[in-house]
């Protein structure tokens, strides 16, 4: 699912280092690295990228032949531990890399330690030298990764939640698409139920330590209002996502073993037989791997609802890795050439095609490559895609994991508490968080 535990665990540290970050931004006044110009006039760019799918597929070979006197240096770290190296290099007065490229949400901490620049005059000079190209770059790759009105980071792809089902599960108990809100969604799940009573309508994660992705995609997707990552369990929204889980419970739809499931396990579950789940868009490629677990036969997915279906709307959330300048970088210039690089259809489309996420370019993401490699993005959910927006986010998003999994915990396992006796019990807990 979107919401991995590798991603919690990336929250939590980065709460615990958002302290520290700020004192280890002193260190970096004066410490210089030494010029990487080689002795033939070419710029060596360093970069520590968090993962392979997310890095240049031909690590920048063609951009090192468009710019030739630049060469691109890579190091895939996908330790979750660059600010930790960044902090304890900058803390040594060794080198930096030029570029570090990291979870979004972790880019407040790297700000507060000093460690990345502002990009904003290489934008606006990106955009007004070639207005042509920058018009396909989708508003959201400058805008997700701004911090105090500066645009320090390029957002260039991102993952979304979408809703995978059975398809002749949904065939057999006439379940019609699309699913327009989350009263449509307890239809259908209770639909289900009512034709293979034994079976699974929802499954869902609810161990731990592994997030809990569908509550939080259904708050977002109902308007919730959030206070960084921490939601108003007050309001509406949340109100009714909290209600209507509790009442897929009662009508069957969600399995009590739950609590004791992981991603794995989730996901196991759907591949045998159960009726829906919410995960990550690009989950797809693990379903598409399984024998005899066939798209459009067995599995399809679509768009989550982004209404109640009681009067409370809201949106569709991405999450994204960011591409950033370090302060350490000797070449900020060169080191910018690669970023801008990243936005582009030729670094977007075989990132696809190595196991990425979606690209935020309209020219890549409607690439015929793109098509091809994923029959299941379909126009319905590119166009959802497209209109997403950042998912709320905060240093203190680890801390205010583990209280809402304690909340889910309660209603996957039947509590009987009412969602205002819940709201009462837990938010004070996160309100606590941002005191």
């Amino acid at each position: 699912m979107s919401t991995t535990t590798t991603t919690i665990g990336r929250w939590r540290a980065a709460s615990r280092l958002a302290i520290s970050a700020a004192a280890f931004s002193l260190l970096l006044t004066g410490c210089t690295p030494p010029s990487d110009d080689a002795a033939d006039g070419k710029t060596t760019v360093t970069a520590w990228v968090s993962r392979t799918w997310s890095n240049s597929a031909d690590n920048f070979a063609a951009f090192m032949q468009e710019h030739p006197d630049i060469i691109v240096e890579t190091e895939v770290i996908d330790t979750d531990d660059i600010l930790e190296r960044l902090l304890r290099a900058a803390d040594a007065g060794q080198p930096l890399p030029d570029i570090i490229q990291d979870d979004t949400f972790v880019l407040e901490a790297f700000n507060d330690a000093g460690l990345v620049i502002p990009l904003d005059d290489y934008v606006a000079e990106f955009e007004a030298e070639d207005p042509d190209e920058f018009a396909k770059v989708l508003p959201i790759v400058w805008e997700e990764p701004t911090i105090d009105g500066q645009i320090l980071g390029v957002a260039n792809a991102a993952n979304m939640d979408v809703l995978y089902y059975n398809v002749p599960w949904f065939e057999e108990a006439g379940v019609a698409l699309p699913i327009e809100t989350y009263e449509d969604l307890y239809d259908a799940a209770v639909a289900l139920k009512a034709t293979r009573p034994d079976s699974i309508p929802f499954s869902i994660q609810a161990v731990a330590g592994d997030g809990v992705t569908g509550l939080k995609t259904g708050m977002i997707g109902v308007g919730t209002p959030f206070d960084g990552a921490t939601p108003d369990l007050q309001s509406s929204g949340a109100q009714y996502i909290i209600d209507f889980y509790q009442r897929m419970y009662e009508a069957g739809a969600l399995p009590s073993e739950a609590i004791a499931w992981g991603e794995a396990e989730a996901r196991g579950a759907f591949i045998s037989g159960a009726g829906m789940i919410v995960d990550g868009f690009t989950a797809a490629g693990d379903y598409l791997s399984v024998d005899g677990f066939d798209f459009g036969d067995d599995w399809a997915q679509t768009l989550n609802p982004i209404q109640s279906g009681t009067g409370d709307d809201g949106a569709r959330p991405s999450s994204s890795r960011s591409w950033s300048i370090t302060t350490g970088s000797a070449n900020p210039d060169a080191a910018w050439e690669v970023l801008k690089y990243t936005t582009s259809t030729d670094f977007l489309v075989p990132q696809v095609l190595q196991g990425g996420v979606p690209p935020r370019n309209s020219e890549a993401i409607s690439d015929p490559a793109v098509a091809e490699y994923w029959p299941f993005f379909s126009e319905e959910v590119k166009e959802g895609y497209l209109s997403s927006v950042s998912g709320p986010s905060a240093l203190n998003a680890g801390d205010v994991e583990t209280i809402l999994e304690q909340l889910w915990g309660e209603i996957v396992t039947g509590v009987d508490i009412t969602p205002q006796e819940l709201a009462d019990k837990y938010q004070p807990q996160l309100d606590a968080l941002n005191s």
